[in-house]
């Protein structure tokens, strides 16, 4: 670690992120394969109950909020007040 912060291992900028800095780190949505930011991808474990069983339909794993279906969402919201529960 620099004085400034982490060196990213993949392009070698400085950051506060860590050994990846967020551009790096940012995902393509399997959609519509535009930039994910860092945490903000949904994936079939932040959207189905039982995501072992459930996956997404077409074989995406890292989907924007916009390209989520309107089932997706459903599922999302279900399993988001079963967590707060």
């Amino acid at each position: 670690m620099s004085e400034q912060g982490f060196t990213c291992v993949n392009c070698g900028k400085q950051n506060w992120l860590g050994d990846c800095c967020p551009e790096c780190a940012a995902r393509t949505c399997d959609r519509c394969d535009i930039t994910i930011p860092i945490d903000e991808e949904n994936t079939p474990n932040c959207v189905f109950a039982d995501w072992g069983r459930d996956e997404f339909t077409d074989g995406a794993y890292n989907v924007c909020d916009e390209c989520l279906t309107v089932r997706e969402i459903e599922q999302q919201i279900l399993l988001n007040q079963k967590e707060q529960s």
